[in-house]
């Protein structure tokens, strides 16, 4: 004997539903964290580009200090240099002609140019630290800019602006850039 057991039209159609329903909640579950996962990703770039932007600034600042401080100590060293050597000669010159020539044979003080070779190494070296800081700068905004272009990201985080940044250049690199031309040449300007 065959003992049938039907179920009613009823519970086949709940339980249709049920799983449909837990269906759709495990789909918008997992394209919610998928939104949320892109949102904290370019969230962090984005606070990394301004945090690097910021380094920049306090670069160039330092930069700008440094060269101009030790700029200031060898123009001040020049100038002592200068006056003391200055008031050596005219000592001489007043004691008369014969011992003007004894300056020669006589310990004098010597001007060292070490100084101008630290201040053009401070100048090479600040310049490369924060050359390297603007291309870390821009590989970031790059990057960040392909997040919000490249597809499955370009879903998720429509509606975000890439970051604008700000690079230091000078007039003469942004005209030959706008012209397409560099003919100047002259290192040294007369």
């Amino acid at each position: 004997m065959e003992i049938m057991t039907k179920r009613p039209r009823g519970a086949c159609a709940k339980i249709g539903i049920a799983v449909a329903f837990v269906f759709v909640l495990i789909v918008v579950a997992g394209v919610s964290a998928v939104t949320i996962s892109y949102r904290n990703a370019e969230i962090d770039l984005r606070n990394q580009i301004e945090a690097k932007q910021q380094e920049c600034e306090l670069i160039f600042d330092q930069v700008w200090k440094t060269i101009s401080q030790q700029g200031q100590v060898t123009a001040d060293y020049r100038d002592s240099f200068r006056n003391i050597f200055v008031d050596i000669m005219d000592a001489r010159h007043k004691e008369g002609s014969g011992q003007l020539m004894n300056w020669i044979q006589e310990a004098n003080p010597n001007f060292d140019p070490g100084l101008h070779a630290k201040l053009m190494n401070s100048i090479e070296e600040q310049r490369m630290v924060f050359t390297r800081e603007q291309k870390e700068l821009i590989s970031l905004a790059r990057e960040h800019k392909t997040m919000l272009q490249r597809f499955p990201g370009s879903l998720f985080l429509s509606g975000r602006s890439p970051v604008d940044i700000t690079l230091v250049t000078s007039s003469r690199t942004k005209e030959s850039y706008r012209t397409g031309t560099d003919d100047n040449v002259q290192v040294f300007q007369k």
